[in-house]
């Protein structure tokens, strides 16, 4: 059985080459990612590479020797041409359309429902999830709606990243719905049990190498993260996201000026951001090949911040990881793994660096790795076992 698998891209869709004049993709090597100007622009591909964790737990998930990923602008294009199209419906049962949070008042899902609409094939969702859940009570963007609409129509499976947005869904008519977290949380689960359980043996007071994740530049509280642990960070790495995009990261340089190691992943000619001056021990890196992302995490003794897939990253290689929730899409990965995490509301409450560190103390101290264990290998079963029935994974 086939999957055609389309939306959120895994990082070898990087290598993928597609020419009007040969049927399929072909594949070349990695581009060199080096100057200013290629940084950005390799990120704008994915707009968020931590978005790359979710194409390659999705591939994953339905099976290395069921899926067939397509760009998503690709196939867009090619199934305006009837032939391409009997073409597809006769090679694949399913598609899987994987995504994240779509559901929002920003953002109109019309060019996924036009796409999913030229298809007479069961469709399978995963991780669709919401921005913020005050926008579920009030109507989303008329092709969202569409979306919705076209998926009602036919056979659909939907994966999503919470209970929220499954409710949602629900209530807007659609029937196999489950609410069963990000598909990036079901990668290597006995990796992410060890991650679990040695956090809770984190002396968090002791020198360590951390890998910090978050909205570096956004706000001054990014930095403050980071000075929590104080000068015990010695061999600390920020991973970036997509920071220099929407926020205040200075370079000194111009565009054609290289400022990135595409072997090691660091930035270097950074020449400021809000708080700059506090880390200068930290160095910033960014990664748009996840399995280079994962060696560095497992190169660390923590991950901590405030970014879902930066934390994926260091529980997928075994290291320890706590999040600190400053959204309503995090709250909702993370109340549906029961991932330890702090609310953002919190940790901002405790003021000096001592009541930060009797916080993270607190945290860990109430909770129960045994049941968190437990019932998060009933949930990765759970994912398998839906998906196995449908013939995938």
């Amino acid at each position: 059985m086939r999957a055609l698998v389309t939306g959120i891209k895994p990082y070898l869709a990087r290598l993928a080459r597609y020419s009007p004049d040969y049927p399929a993709a072909y594949f070349a090597a990695f581009a060199q990612i080096r100057t200013k100007k290629q940084v950005f622009d390799a990120t704008n591909v994915i707009g968020n590479t931590g978005n790359y964790f979710i194409g390659d737990a999705a591939i994953e998930a339905v099976g290395r020797d069921k899926a067939t990923f397509i760009d998503f602008g690709v196939i867009y294009k090619k199934t305006e041409d009837p032939a391409y199209l009997a073409e597809i419906h006769s090679q694949f049962k399913y598609v899987v359309f994987v995504t994240a949070n779509l559901l929002r008042s920003d953002y109109d899902a019309k060019a996924e429902g036009e796409l999913l609409s030229r298809f007479n094939l069961p469709v399978v969702v995963l991780g669709i999830g919401c921005q913020r859940t005050r926008d579920l009570k009030k109507p989303l963007p008329d092709g969202t709606r569409r979306l919705l609409e076209v998926l009602r129509a036919r056979e659909h499976h939907i994966f999503t990243r919470g209970s929220e947005s499954a409710d949602y869904l629900i209530s807007q008519g659609l029937r196999q719905v489950w609410p069963t977290g990000c598909p990036s949380m079901f990668v290597r689960p006995s990796n992410v049990m060890q991650a679990i359980q040695r956090l809770k043996l984190v002396d968090w007071t002791a020198k360590m190498r951390i890998a910090f994740s978050g909205y570096l530049g956004r706000e001054p509280a990014t930095v403050q993260d980071v000075k929590v642990f104080g000068n015990r960070l010695e061999g600390s790495n920020y991973v970036l996201q997509d920071e220099h995009l929407f926020y205040k990261l200075e370079f000194d340089a111009a565009d054609d000026d290289a400022i990135y190691n595409d072997m090691s992943g660091e930035l270097f000619r950074v020449r400021a951001f809000p708080g700059s001056a506090a880390i200068r021990d930290v160095r910033l890196r960014i990664f748009f090949n996840t399995h280079q992302w994962r060696l560095m995490m497992a190169m660390h003794d923590l991950n901590f911040g405030r970014r879902f897939h930066g934390g994926t990253a260091a529980l997928q290689v075994g290291i320890p990881s706590l999040m600190i929730a400053v959204d309503d899409r995090m709250r909702e990965m993370l109340n549906q793994s029961e991932l330890p995490y702090i609310d953002v509301t919190d940790w901002n409450a405790a003021k000096s660096k001592k009541d930060k560190i009797a916080l993270l103390r607190k945290t860990m101290a109430g909770f129960d790795v045994d049941r968190f264990c437990e019932r998060y290998l009933g949930a990765a079963e759970v994912f398998r076992k839906r998906l196995t029935s449908l013939g995938l994974g």
